[in-house]
């Protein structure tokens, strides 16, 4: 699946099935959603920095 791909199958799923204050999904605000899901099931932030991929815990907590 090539990146067009998958954000133009984001753009239609975001019109047929978001109504609310999010109006449309894309790649980033899924890697961010499921960060976040993540550290509130438990995973420590050092676990969630590996996960993202980042170099500083800064970078992680913005």
């Amino acid at each position: 699946m090539t990146t067009s791909t998958l954000r133009k199958a984001l753009a239609r799923a975001s019109a047929a099935h978001l109504s609310g204050p999010v109006e449309r999904i894309f790649p980033h605000l899924l890697r961010h959603a499921c960060a976040t899901h993540r550290y509130e099931a438990g995973m420590s932030l050092w676990e969630v920095q590996k996960l993202l991929g980042h170099d500083w815990t800064t970078t992680t907590v913005r």
